[in-house]
């Protein structure tokens, strides 16, 4: 039990660093017009999450932050 605590305790921080991105992978599939109503097209959010694998994990969630923003602006 030791073992999997600090285990699923890093899983949880993983998925919660994740948040920015899905958040901008959802709103640019929505922006760009991938999506139905308010949910974007789950292939489009995928793709776009693949694409910022590019990135190292601690400077991934700064970029995609920044692109949410820039993309709020542009996409409205």
């Amino acid at each position: 039990m030791r073992h999997f605590l600090p285990s699923l305790l890093l899983a949880f921080s993983l998925l919660a660093g994740c948040a920015p991105c899905t958040d901008y992978c959802e709103e640019q599939c929505l922006c760009d017009g991938q999506g139905d109503g308010d949910v974007a097209d789950s292939s489009c959010v995928e793709t776009c999450m693949d694409t910022l694998e590019l990135y190292s994990p601690d400077v991934r969630e700064d970029e995609c932050t920044a692109r949410l923003s820039v993309l709020q602006e542009e996409c409205r």
